[in-house]
């Protein structure tokens, strides 16, 4: 799940980015052009063609990304492995809900499940650990607990 934030967050960036280079390449080319100063009219249009071109598929790409992380919480926090719960759940197609499935899988957001007959199964223990202070769910070892601040020990994540 983190990785799949980390990447929702960049294409977020991007996209702002990106929204941002549309109208502020509009007034470079504009000063640029009026005072003559030729590099920043050059900047200006590349923000323009960037903008223009790339704004729409990097929020596209974002809003893609937003709906395989609903996807993938359902799976992982709400324990739902069919893909018919699923697709009904998120009001999609069974076959566009699959190739969603398969995607999380394929680029590694969606570990330690495999697809089998419109379900999924695990193929290994849960990859997460729970906070013995709060029960709070931990993908990965930490020092302390990021709900409650508690310290933890090295030997919590090893019984598990």
């Amino acid at each position: 799940m983190q990785y799949l934030n980390k990447q929702i967050r960049s294409r977020f960036v991007l996209a702002l980015v990106l929204s941002v280079a549309l109208p502020a390449g509009i007034l470079m080319t504009i000063f640029g052009a009026i005072k003559g100063l030729w590099f920043l009219l050059a900047i200006g249009i590349i923000g323009i063609v960037a903008g223009f071109y790339g704004c729409p598929i990097a929020w596209v790409s974002f809003g893609g990304l937003r709906s395989q992380k609903g996807i993938l919480r359902s799976i992982t926090e709400d324990g739902i492995y069919s893909i018919a719960d699923l697709a009904s759940t998120y009001g999609m197609d069974e076959k566009k809900t699959n190739e969603t499935v398969k995607q999380l899988i394929a680029k590694s957001y969606l570990t330690g499940f495999k697809l089998v007959d419109g379900r999924l199964q695990k193929t290994q223990k849960d990859s997460y650990y729970q906070c013995p202070y709060c029960g709070t769910r931990l993908e990965e070892y930490s020092l302390k607990c990021p709900n409650c601040s508690a310290p933890l020990e090295k030997k919590t994540f090893e019984n598990r």
